[in-house]
C-alpha cells in the first residue's frame, strides 16, 4: 500500500491570500517523498499579521530541518496577493531554506500599468516587480527556476522533475519513481485569462485623454513617463474602471488544483477551523484542494477552466478558495454546481470592497457547498487528508 498524507493551511491574513501545503508520499521499502508549496503571499490589510504567519511557517520548516520549498506559485500580481514576498524571501534566507521553482502568470506592460494605477501609491519594490517580474522573482528566490505562465488551453502531464517552460502547460505532476503509479498526487496549474475586451479602445482613450501612446512604449518608458505622476495614474485608474469594470487589473490569474490523481483504496479528510472541526468525506473519496486567485469563473469564463481540469478532478475537490475573495462578479451558482455537495469554500476577505458578497455566499449555499470565512478575525483553516493506494 502507498500512503499519501496532505496537510494544508489557509492562513488568516485579511483581504489577501497565503496558502501553504505539504504532501508526503510513503511507499513500502522506500524513503518518504515530500512536496511543499506556497500559493499566494499577500494582503491589503495590515502587513503585520501576514508577516507573523510567514515567520511562523518558515520557523516550523527550520524546526523540521527542511532545507527546501519545492514551489511558490502566484495567482496574479495584484498587491494583495504578492505584498508578503519580500518578507517571505527574508525569512527563507534567514533560515537557509531554498526555493526550487516559482510560477507566476505572464504579464504585459498594459496590465502592469493598470496594476500600478489601481494600487496607487505603489511601493518601489512593487513597481520593480511589475516592470521585471522574472528578474525580481529570481532576485527574491536565488537559484529558483522561474516560469511565467501563458494562458493554457489543455493540460499536459510532464513530470514536475522536468524543467518548467514559460508556457501555460507547464510540468506539474509529482511522481513516485518506486512504483508504477506515475500520478499518485499532482499539482496542476491553469493560467486563466480574462480577455480584456476593448483593449484597443482603451489604448485610444488614454492616447486621446492623456496624450500618452501606451502601446508604443516599453515598460521602462512608461515608468519614466508617468511613474511618479499620481494625478495621471488616478486618471488611468478611472479610465480603466469605465472601460473594463472590475476585471481589468486581473486579466491573467493562475489557478492550482492539488490532490490525489488516482482513485484511492481509502481516504479520510478532517479540517480544523474556529467554527469547528469535522471529518468531511467517506472512505474511497479522493480529496483535492483548489486555489482560484482572482479568476473570473462565471458565465463563459468558467468553460475553459472546467474543460481543462475535467469533471473528475473538480468532483474530487474538498476545499476551494472563492475567486476574488468572494466577489459577486467572479462566480455564480452554475459554477459552484461543478463541485460536490459539502465542499468547503474559503473566503479570504475582511470586508474590503464588500467581500465576500452576500450574493456569492447565497450561490455557494444554494449549490450545497459550505462557505468558511478565513481572515484575521476568524483565523486560519487547516485540513489533513490521508489516502491509501494499492501498489
Amino acid at each position: 500500500m502507498i500512503t499519501v498524507v496532505t496537510q494544508g493551511t489557509q492562513w488568516g491574513v485579511g483581504h489577501g491570500g497565503f496558502h501553504t501545503q505539504l504532501t508526503q508520499v510513503i511507499a513500502p521499502g522506500s524513503s518518504v517523498t515530500d512536496f511543499r508549496f506556497i500559493y499566494d503571499c499577500g494582503t491589503k490589510n495590515s502587513q503585520g499579521p501576514l508577516r507573523d504567519c510567514i515567520t511562523q511557517y518558515v520557523g516550523r520548516l527550520e524546526v523540521d530541518r527542511v532545507g527546501a520549498l519545492d514551489l511558490v506559485i502566484l495567482s496574479h500580481f495584484d498587491y494583495d496577493h504578492v505584498s508578503g514576498l519580500p518578507w517571505l524571501s527574508k525569512m527563507l534566507r534567514r533560515h537557509n531554506v531554498k526555493v526550487g521553482r516559482v510560477f507566476a502568470p505572464a504579464i504585459t506592460p498594459l496590465e502592469s500599468l493598470l496594476l500600478i494605477a489601481h494600487n496607487d501609491p505603489p511601493t518601489r519594490w512593487y513597481v520593480n516587480l511589475l516592470a521585471n517580474p522574472y528578474g525580481e522573482l529570481s532576485s527574491l528566490f536565488p537559484g529558483a527556476e522561474v516560469a511565467l505562465l501563458e494562458p493554457a488551453t489543455a493540460p499536459d502531464f510532464a513530470d514536475l522533475d522536468e524543467r518548467p517552460q514559460s508556457q501555460g502547460r507547464s510540468p506539474h505532476s509529482v511522481s513516485l519513481d518506486a512504483t508504477d503509479m506515475r500520478h499518485v498526487w499532482a499539482a496542476i496549474p491553469y493560467a486563466h485569462q480574462l480577455a480584456i475586451s476593448g483593449r484597443e479602445d482603451f489604448v485610444t482613450l488614454v492616447r486621446t485623454a492623456l496624450e500618452i501612446d501606451i502601446e508604443r512604449l516599453d515598460f521602462d518608458e512608461l515608468l519614466r513617463t508617468i511613474g511618479g505622476d499620481r494625478g495621471t495614474l488616478r486618471k488611468i485608474k478611472l479610465l480603466s474602471a469605465d472601460m473594463f469594470g472590475h476585471g481589468g487589473v486581473n486579466a491573467n490569474s493562475v489557478c492550482l488544483w492539488a490532490g490525489p490523481d488516482a482513485m484511492p483504496a481509502s481516504g479520510r479528510v478532517t479540517h480544523d477551523h474556529a467554527w469547528g472541526s469535522s471529518q468531511l468525506l467517506p472512505d474511497h473519496s479522493p480529496a483535492a484542494w483548489l486555489g482560484t486567485g482572482d479568476a473570473v469563473l462565471r458565465d463563459a469564463g468558467s468553460a475553459g477552466f472546467v474543460n481543462y481540469y475535467g469533471r473528475p478532478r473538480l468532483d474530487s475537490v474538498a476545499y476551494v478558495g472563492a475567486p476574488h475573495h468572494g466577489s459577486e462578479h467572479n462566480s455564480d451558482e452554475d459554477f459552484w454546481r461543478h463541485f460536490r455537495r459539502g465542499t468547503r469554500v474559503t473566503t479570504h476577505a475582511q470586508g474590503l470592497y464588500g467581500h465576500p458578497h452576500a450574493r456569492t455566499l447565497h450561490d455557494i449555499e444554494a449549490a450545497g457547498l459550505v462557505p468558511v470565512p478565513v481572515s484575521q478575525l476568524h483565523g486560519p483553516m487547516r485540513f489533513t487528508s490521508t489516502h491509501t493506494f494499492d501498489a
